[in-house]
């Protein structure tokens, strides 16, 4: 992925649309804007820097998202905190161990994103400890990842995981 394939209006549109699915919020969470807007400008969003691949927690106090660093991505997520954004607080990405497309699970015990870490590109995962700190990545099982690509995770309530690989030769989703 290129710094210009994905514009940040794109992203910022994406977020936004996100955050207003999320009705159950508390009082103190953001409020989403009527109209799509940039998302927390100069602290979230930043000029000339591209950031893509966001999800966000359920009570919209947290927000993850991927920033691109030309030939490779780090994950990044920032807090509502007393009324603003604050952050940057980095969870995981060197030029070695990049990191794309988070995806929180349900119960927000997980980060699922997708890392090169081991060349191709894999299924990790990190765990919220106790404090609500994350612990260092791990890899989904064979035969999820395997020696192809595998992206875009998504998982079910009962913990169904749903994926695109290209172990068959293109692109296809499995379950």
């Amino acid at each position: 992925m290129t710094s210009t394939s994905i514009p940040n209006q794109l992203v910022i549109l994406f977020c936004s649309l996100v955050l207003c699915q999320f009705s159950w919020a508390q009082e103190d969470s953001p409020t989403p804007p009527e109209t799509p807007e940039v998302l927390g400008p100069g602290i979230i969003s930043l000029p000339d820097r591209p950031e893509f691949c966001a999800t966000i927690s359920r009570d919209r106090k947290t927000v993850y998202i991927v920033i691109e660093h030309g030939d490779w991505q780090s994950m990044e997520s920032y807090k509502w905190n007393e009324g603003k954004w604050t952050g940057p607080y980095e969870l995981f990405g060197d030029p070695q161990l990049t990191a794309q497309d988070p995806y929180l699970a349900d119960d927000e015990a997980k980060l699922f994103f997708i890392t090169r870490a081991r060349g191709n590109a894999d299924i990790a995962f990190m765990e919220r400890d106790a404090d609500g700190n994350y612990n260092s990545p791990k890899f989904l099982p064979d035969p999820i990842n395997t020696e192809h690509n595998e992206y875009y995770v998504s998982i079910t309530t009962d913990g169904d995981i749903a994926f695109s690989s290209d172990r068959k030769g293109g692109y296809d989703i499995f379950m």
